[in-house]
């Protein structure tokens, strides 16, 4: 059956390449930027029964997404067995001024 894996990963940006002419080798000044998400379709049978290769296979998905300018490195995967629950920002908003409001009173 196929499902849905979250593949996480450092995202890193080469400050170097934003110099560079294409010529030669590509300067290397990498800085971590952050996280990124990447998602593949397949068949968790892989992920049960050989992890190992499965991580593998992600690290080499995400070589290939790399490049002079961004490189991508494994930290974890998540396999997403239900769509997630999206929860109103209105309502979020309503609690945070909520607290805002109970801070003031008790002043």
């Amino acid at each position: 059956m196929k499902t849905l894996v979250n593949i996480y990963a450092q995202m890193e940006e080469n400050y170097g390449a934003h110099t560079w002419d294409g010529q030669g080798e590509c300067p290397q000044h990498w800085k971590k930027k952050g996280g990124k998400i990447f998602q593949v379709n397949l068949d968790v049978d892989y992920l049960m029964y050989d992890e190992e290769r499965s991580i593998n296979a992600f690290k080499r998905l995400l070589q290939d997404e790399s490049n002079e300018g961004y490189r991508y490195t494994y930290t974890e995967h998540e396999i997403v067995w239900h769509e997630p629950i999206v929860l109103n920002d209105e309502k979020f908003l309503e609690h945070v001024h909520a607290q805002t409001r109970d801070a003031d009173v008790e002043c």
